[in-house]
């Protein structure tokens, strides 16, 4: 069992000062991604009606809908006409969830239009206008009691044709007084376009993409006339007339929000759209449009005016184009491949040809609002440098590279492995449990790395901040955040199991300590040159497939950091405020701090204590240190030294391992200009009690230096041969992992046992107890770890030893197959047999590897332990620290013995005792007596070692607090009380 402190209490900076906040090289700290339109979605415009979609009509009865086309709407989405006894209905927020419906459409609404036409809420209730009838220019205001969807299903029932309705408009409540008022203009005057909740959601940023908005994902739009008109009745569905065009948000509102909140616009440009349509869009952001044409020249009164002189256009081509789950990704990859091009190739050709087009448009004069978005890929340095490259040959380098880092580490299929009885209650416990492990995954190594590394990793690949270095590219991110989806488990056939886990992912989500995984995530990112990071996205409904949305409806609070309240946004939020004093790594003011220890530090040795200083060094003034996240063993702590703020303290005992054996200690350093730097450290958790021989694979590589003999621990006086290879093994110079390769058939199921047995395809390693001493290793516990690291490695691993033999059917532990690419760890018992017990040789060991196809594809052992559970050989005693206190020349016994231990059980005895500092000490009755000097307010300290009459010792360090009267009598007591709360738990450790 393991503990994970709960280390990120963000300071809760100024947010005033948020939306001043920039990063480096003059790009904000954030952008926000706008989630889609849909009338199962959120309120984001006055005019609830943009979510609709479509007209439909019920003419069959019941709840069969049909939706309405040409001919009976025109370009814009009005209606011309109404069949006989068929009224056209549309529904708007219909299928939004109910806590949105509450917050946001209960109270008036008004009913607005210009022309002639019966329109109506039947299922509001009507508190001004007329009841029914057409009516000319007409307004009708109602009152939805509840919010509810249904009450704002417009139904229109009659229509005069000669002056048919347009600028149809359902506005919602007004939040300031929504059971009195509507956001209804005054007659004749125009209407908000957007919410003020929605404004108040974005306005702390200053980057928007329009991604989702403008349904970029599948779009198979091509021509300019084949645009959303911005007067149109709905923002999104379909609503070309002749074609399935998707349904995007005009890009005349798209401007509007822009000029609104004062924020940059990135557009994402449709993968089939022509030349002649980004010329006009090229001329629609730098001009604006008369509704229908984008302008040529600048207007004195645009009907729908262009982006803001003081703001930037971001121009991506399309969306993922080298994924093939969208159709675009699908496109890109066959058109590569019928030029002869590569994938990344390609999309920097498509994307260089739309900056020159924008380029060309907007002229000299304006072109330094233009940024050009590289669209990397996460993960493939390759796709990106053929991106970038073909960019430049065009003559358009990028501005940025940019790459999606999301986080999530496949944590859902984890839990859903524990098993349903741990995610169908969704207790905290189990939802800690979770954050605890997805933590460990976040900080247990770098991504991509199947070797010493568990799992993949959080933040950026090094392989992408290389990219940038060398491209001298700031790094921007266009999506991000956690990326945990259930929609593979929760299905029809798999209920309710799938839905529980849906469930417990969205509380997942909700819990507060998001906010430390997602700080964990966001400061690796930073450590690796992120400038920009990207929300994904502002608010959206949570369900299986995903939860993306910061806020989970457009009113949630963002006053605390507790379950009912939008953690994610407001994490974000925060974490501007704090950027504001943080550089960038590639802007430092001058010297810059560092870390001094190693990443890889000493091990915890199971039992013993462990104390030990991150320190830190350089930059500019004061530094201070901080702790980002941590993954530890139960009673190992992490803590700020006091008096010290430039160092952290890693410090306590454990009595048991964690998952993969290996602790994390992530924390950043800061100087007093601000400048900062990270390190990740990493710690294993080594020994305890019948511990006969640990291997550690670190460094290296292993495979290249045989025999391996590296250890974190050794019985005293047994012995080991070192990792060595059979006949049939091919070894890797991979450090950190004994890494090799088999020559194996191309069919797996030919690659058995015995063959790998008569190849001699095994790695080996032996022990031997001291002389005189006898092995018990009758049920004796073996623990290795073996990382996948190509396709057709093995899948199968099996252990033999020399008592039992190495012919097939004497294997004392076979493993299951498994397929996937982290290291697998595996622990079994050897048998309880009479011939494992009273052995006084060596025993080998061996691990033949087998079930996998080719040969050069590399597997690899990281971990071996091998720990006795009938314990014959004596073990080292534990020697823990003391405190004490004293007056000027008191003397005074302690019993530094109190809370020491002995795996063994073995009597104990002060064997020596160096000399204070400032005092004396001799030995007593097996105790020490000390006599303080004629000092005060000072700490004296010696050091003491114990043995356990079986030739085995440890020291440890006594700190005597020297105090004046009555202090002493306190600080005595405080002392008294520490030391019995250490007894207490080593009691209850032992």
């Amino acid at each position: 069992m393991h503990t994970l402190k709960p280390i990120f209490l963000l300071s809760l900076l100024c947010t005033s000062i948020a939306s001043h906040c920039h990063a480096a090289r003059g790009y904000p700290e954030l952008q926000l991604g706008l989630g889609n339109i849909a009338r199962y979605g959120q309120a984001r415009f006055a005019n609830v009606l943009y979510t609709a979609g479509e007209w439909v009509t019920n003419a069959s009865g019941g709840w069969t809908w049909q939706n309405v086309q040409a001919p009976q709407l025109d370009a814009d989405g009005n209606p011309r006409y109404v069949l006989p006894n068929t009224p056209l209905v549309a529904l708007p927020l219909f299928d939004a969830t109910d806590i949105e419906h509450t917050n946001m459409c209960k109270g008036r609404l008004s009913l607005t239009w210009e022309g002639a036409a019966d329109i109506r809420l039947p299922n509001a209730t009507l508190v001004s206008g007329t009841y029914s009838g057409v009516v000319l220019n007409g307004r009708r205001d109602y009152l939805s009691s509840d919010g509810g969807g249904n009450r704002m299903m417009i139904h229109i029932y009659a229509i005069n044709t000669n002056d048919p309705p347009r600028s149809i408009r359902l506005w919602l409540p007004h939040p300031a007084d929504p059971m009195n008022r509507s956001l209804a203009p005054p007659a004749g005057m125009p209407g908000p376009l957007f919410h003020p909740t929605y404004l108040d959601l974005v306005r702390p940023f200053r980057l928007f993409r329009f991604m989702d908005w403008l349904e970029t994902n599948n779009n198979q739009t091509e021509d300019w006339s084949d645009r959303r008109p911005p007067a149109h009745c709905f923002m999104h569905g379909s609503h070309h007339i002749d074609k399935a065009i998707a349904g995007e948000v005009a890009y005349e509102l798209c401007i509007a929000l822009c000029n609104t909140a004062g924020a940059d616009m990135w557009l994402c440009v449709p993968h089939l759209a022509t030349d002649e349509y980004v010329t006009n869009l090229a001329r629609l952001v730098l001009y604006g449009s008369d509704g229908t044409n984008a302008y040529t020249a600048r207007m004195a009164n645009p009907v729908y005016p262009p982006l803001g002189t003081n703001l930037r256009v971001f121009v991506e081509f399309s969306n993922e184009v080298w994924n093939p789950g969208f159709n675009q990704g699908n496109w890109a990859y066959n058109q590569s491949v019928a030029l002869g091009l590569a994938w990344g190739q390609f999309a920097g050709r498509k994307a260089s040809r739309v900056w020159r087009i924008f380029d060309g448009v907007w002229g000299a004069a304006n072109t330094q609002r233009i940024v050009r978005v590289g669209a990397g890929r996460s993960g493939d340095a390759r796709y990106c440098r053929d991106f970038i490259n073909e960019a430049i040959a065009n003559g358009v380098k990028p501005h940025f590279l940019s790459v999606a880092p999301y986080f999530g580490n496949d944590i859902e299929d984890w839990i859903y492995a524990k098993g349903a009885a741990f995610f169908t209650v969704r207790s905290s416990a189990n939802i800690n449990r979770a954050h605890d492990e997805l933590q460990r995954r976040l900080l247990s190594g770098v991504a991509g790395s199947s070797v010493m590394n568990d799992d993949t990793g959080g933040g950026i690949d090094q392989a992408i901040r290389d990219v940038c270095v060398e491209y001298d590219l700031p790094l921007v991110n266009y999506e991000g955040g956690p990326s945990i989806y259930t929609s593979d488990i929760d299905t029809p056939s798999n209920q309710p199991t799938g839905s529980w886990l849906t469930s417990f992912m969205v509380e997942f989500n909700r819990d507060p300590r998001m906010v430390e995984t997602y700080n964990i995530n966001m400061n690796l990112c930073k450590m690796r040159g992120l400038t920009t990071h990207a929300i994904f996205t502002d608010v959206g409904v949570w369900g299986k497939y995903g939860q993306w949305g910061h806020k989970e409806f457009t009113a949630q609070s963002t006053n605390y950091y507790s379950r009912d309240c939008a953690v994610k946004y407001k994490y974000m939020i925060d974490w501007m405020a704090e950027q504001a004093s943080i550089r960038h790594i590639d802007e430092p003011l001058g010297a810059v701090p560092a870390f001094d220890n190693d990443p890889a530090l000493p091990p915890v040795e199971i039992g013993r204590p462990y104390k030990l200083d991150l320190t830190t060094s350089g930059g500019n003034g004061a530094r201070t240190a901080k702790l980002i996240g941590a993954y530890l063993a139960g009673g190992i702590t992490v803590t700020s030294v006091p008096g010290a703020p430039d160092r952290l303290r890693i410090a306590g005992m454990t009595t048991s391992t964690v998952a993969g054996g290996q602790c994390a200690v992530f924390a950043r350093v800061l100087d007093a200009d601000g400048d900062p730097a990270w390190r990740r450290f990493v710690l294993k958790i080594a020994g305890g009690n019948g511990t006969i021989i640990e291997s550690d694979f670190t460094g290296g590589p292993p495979s290249m230096n045989r025999p391996w003999t590296n250890l974190y621990c050794r019985a005293p006086g047994f012995s080991s041969a070192g990792w060595d290879r059979g006949a049939g093994v091919f070894c890797d110079a991979v450090n950190d992992a004994f890494t090799f390769s088999l020559d194996m058939p191309p069919t797996e199921s030919a690659a058995t046992l015995a063959l790998a047995i008569a190849d001699r395809e095994y790695l080996t390693f032996s022990v031997a107890p001291p002389a005189g001493v006898t092995m018990d290793l009758r049920n004796a516990e073996v623990l290795f770890t073996v990382g996948r690291i190509d396709y057709y490695a093995p899948h199968r691993y099996a252990v033999f030893t020399s008592i039992g033999g190495f012919t097939g059917g004497a294997q004392v532990y076979q493993s299951p197959r498994f397929s996937s690419t982290l290291p697998e760890t595996f622990v079994f018992t050897l048998p309880d047999t009479a011939a494992y017990q009273h052995l006084t040789g060596p025993v080998e060991f061996r691990i033949y590897a087998f079930a996998g196809q080719y040969s050069s594809h590399r597997t690899s052992l990281s971990a071996f332990k091998l720990t006795a559970r009938n314990v014959t050989f004596n073990q080292r005693p534990i020697a823990i620290d003391d405190t004490a206190a004293a007056t000027a020349q008191q003397t005074l016994g302690i019993d530094v013995l109190a809370n020491d231990s002995d795996w063994d059980g073995n009597a104990l005895a002060v064997q020596s005792v160096g000399a204070p500092v400032y005092g004396s000490a001799v030995i007593v009755s097996n105790a020490v007596r000390y006599t303080a000097p004629s000092l005060a307010s000072v700490t004296d300290s010696f050091t003491y070692v114990m043995n356990d009459g079986h030739g085995e010792t440890d020291s440890a360090t006594v700190a005597v607090i020297l105090v004046p009267e009555p202090a002493a009598a306190l600080a005595c007591a405080a002392c008294t009380l520490a030391g019995r709360a250490a007894r207490a738990r080593e009691s209850r450790a032992r």
